[in-house]
């Protein structure tokens, strides 16, 4: 790779994360905006009374929650304690009840507009009958979020059976586990990864491997989840690939502290464990960003001693197609948001048997799950297969944003093989 190349590969590299940016909380700040208002106007309609201070307090109330997670993450990277990660972790909890809340409100809208056709409607107490139903519907909107909260930090074991071609007899019936998404930061903290660990050394694996997005960009401090990610242990090892959320923290900080705790980092390249071979793929942003380095051509790892007869795991974040090339590598990028590749032609021409994938979090919140549905093309979650190909896309182990599941169960994916 040439000088001039390098240096086109480092420019395009901090460009896409600057129109990343810019684009990220320009389109965060307008929803935020929108849930706010929304919950604001329908709380002055249906609740509205003598008992309230003030109108302008409420919008006053309602506009600080609007920005309290950006403020709570930005509070925590400038100046880390115990008062701001608190903040955090409740406006966290905030932005997955706003959702909700929307939720319900819409319900009570839909009656409410719908109530306006009926003719003998003004006869009955309509504003005590909204106020009652709007009540019921916070009340279902709360609990909901609590359950969510649940559902979130306490994953369940997720075992299933995986047909591998020309598997070694001393892998039938062999565990791999599959962790993913975990996203440690502040409100996932060394106590979730320890209750992770020890429910993962139940299963007594021969490897585990995480497909990316380990740390979740909240909090830049690594060093107390060494001792926990210690604990993830597998006769033959821990192998981890990058995701999206590695690059909110410049990658070399969470990919040393991974190193510190004893996990193989894949870096596009193969490893042969007793005969079946896991291939690990970097995410393309973290490929983008070591572009001015020479970097093995995802090509070259599917050639000798890659061996197309014998089973294969391939590792890489999100559901989506691999690339054959670094030419098209911010392209990728920036496709694997808005125009995904799931067609996987170079995974199953390479004869991979299995690819394990993460990132959509199956939606984690509805009715994000049908976005995350529309987005992939029906590949946002569970086992699909294509031939001889198959690939399984995991809910995750975490959460990230807020941290509750309304949707789908965070999981460790419990992989036993069979030939």
């Amino acid at each position: 790779m040439s000088v001039k190349n390098a240096h086109g590969g480092r420019l395009l590299y901090w460009i896409l994360v600057l129109v990343k940016f810019i684009f990220f909380i320009a389109l965060s700040l307008s929803i935020l905006v929108a849930i706010h208002f929304f919950i604001y106007f329908s709380v002055r309609f249906f609740f509205v009374s003598k008992a309230l201070a003030s109108e302008r307090a409420m919008l006053v109330g309602f506009s600080f929650l609007a920005i309290s997670l950006p403020l709570s993450m930005l509070l925590n990277r400038v100046l880390p304690n115990l008062i701001f990660k608190t903040f955090y972790i409740a406006a966290s909890f905030w932005m997955g009840l706003a959702i909700n809340l929307v939720m319900v409100f819409l319900v009570v809208w839909i009656f409410y507009l719908a109530s306006l056709g009926v003719g003998r409607f003004a006869e009955f107490n309509a504003p005590k009958i909204f106020f009652n139903l709007s009540s019921a519907a916070v009340f279902v909107a709360i609990a909901f979020s609590f359950y969510g909260l649940w559902k979130a930090k306490f994953p369940v074991l997720k075992e299933m059976r995986i047909h591998l071609k020309n598997l070694p007899a001393e892998w039938v019936g062999k565990k791999i586990v599959q962790l993913s998404d975990v996203h440690l930061g502040l409100s996932n903290g060394p106590s979730f990864m320890q209750r992770v660990a020890s429910q993962v050394k139940e299963t007594d694996p021969e490897l585990i491997l995480i497909t990316g997005d380990l740390f979740d960009g909240s909090s830049s401090s690594f060093e107390e989840f060494i001792p926990s990610l210690k604990a993830l242990r597998a006769k033959y090892g821990v192998f981890f690939v990058t995701g999206n959320h590695e690059g909110y923290l410049e990658f070399e900080k969470p990919l040393h502290a991974i190193k510190g705790a004893g996990i193989r980092t894949l870096d596009n390249e193969m490893v042969d464990v007793l005969g079946v071979q896991v291939v690990g793929i970097s995410y393309p942003e973290y490929q983008l960003q070591k572009a001015k380095k020479k970097r093995r051509d995802i090509a070259d790892i599917f050639t000798p001693p890659y061996d197309r007869k014998k089973p294969t795991i391939l590792m890489f974040h999100t559901p989506t197609n691999i690339q054959d090339s670094h030419e098209n590598l911010s392209s990728q990028q920036m496709n694997t948001y808005f125009k995904p590749d799931t067609h996987y032609d170079f995974a199953r021409t390479m004869a991979v048997d299995l690819q394990l994938s993460g990132h959509t979090h199956a939606g984690q919140i509805f009715p994000f799950n049908y976005l995350a549905k529309y987005f992939y093309n029906g590949f946002e979650y569970g086992l699909h297969e294509i031939e001889n190909y198959k690939i399984y896309i995991t809910s995750g182990t975490g959460t990230w944003g807020p941290p509750i599941r309304t949707w789908g169960q965070s999981e460790i994916v419990v992989l036993v093989l069979q030939n």
